[in-house]
């Protein structure tokens, strides 16, 4: 069995609870796929080598509600009973919210590589599309004109396919119902700022990250005052937004 720990357990509520952390690792590696573990706490000192003392202090604070959870549900316990006849065997209550991170991480792997794939057929087709240098006996010049990217036209930005992609990653915010034409500059001066982004890939994997972070999937915390504020669409496309997460 093998288990994948993700930074952010480090830099959340159970900072200073230094078993619990411990404890949730091995918690991590033990459980069946279904986020099961199904194990005393002496056997997972056992089977771990961890001291019973650390396990069960450990087990203490997962059991814990926790107000301060990034992930509602269950009073922010990390860990819950399978059975309530018995004090032992426990449910890892975010286990398939991480396992669908761990196949992101697979998603974004392979979007990466239809990106590179498709940025090195885009430079084919433009190298292949170039004007050929017409050279003549009687000119003394050899400079070759530099070739540009080739920026498509307004009506072949694909603004429904991009609206479509955040519909996909950000389900938890606002739906858009319309394509207004503010919208329409919004995508049109982003997709237009760079080329990596005139790739319908590009903001696959853009919303993707965004859905992963706390500010911008619309979890939070925010700061005081902005409590009730939440990213929007429109916010996500703004090209000063897609700079900052794309860097």
């Amino acid at each position: 069995m093998y288990g994948r720990i993700f930074s952010s357990m480090f830099d959340g509520t159970l900072y200073g609870h230094w078993e619990a952390l411990v404890t949730m690792q091995q918690l991590i590696v033990l459980a069946t796929p279904d986020g099961f573990v199904d194990m005393t706490p002496k056997a997972i000192a056992a089977r771990t080598g961890i001291p019973l003392e650390i396990i069960e202090k450990g087990l203490k604070v997962l059991s814990d509600p926790d107000p301060y959870t990034r992930t509602p549900g269950e009073e922010g316990r990390r860990i819950v009973l399978m059975d309530g006849h018995r004090p032992w065997g426990w449910v890892l209550v975010n286990h398939e919210k991480y396992k669908n991170h761990r196949d992101m991480d697979t998603v974004r792997a392979q979007t990466r590589e239809r990106v590179r794939k498709h940025r090195e057929l885009q430079r084919g087709v433009t190298l292949g599309n170039a004007p050929k240098r017409h050279t003549d006996s009687d000119s003394d010049s050899d400079s070759k004109t530099p070739l540009s990217p080739a920026k498509p036209a307004t009506g072949q930005i694909p603004y429904q396919a991009i609206v479509d992609r955040y519909h996909e990653a950000m389900t938890a915010l606002a739906k858009v119902r319309e394509i207004t034409p503010k919208r329409r500059t919004l995508i049109r001066s982003a997709w237009q700022a760079s080329q990596d982004r005139r790739c319908i890939d590009f903001w696959k994997q853009y919303f993707e990250e965004c859905a992963e972070d706390p500010f911008f999937n619309g979890t939070g915390p925010y700061s005081n005052g902005h409590e009730n504020w939440r990213p929007t669409f429109d916010y996500l496309v703004k090209t000063d937004t897609v700079t900052k997460v794309y860097e």
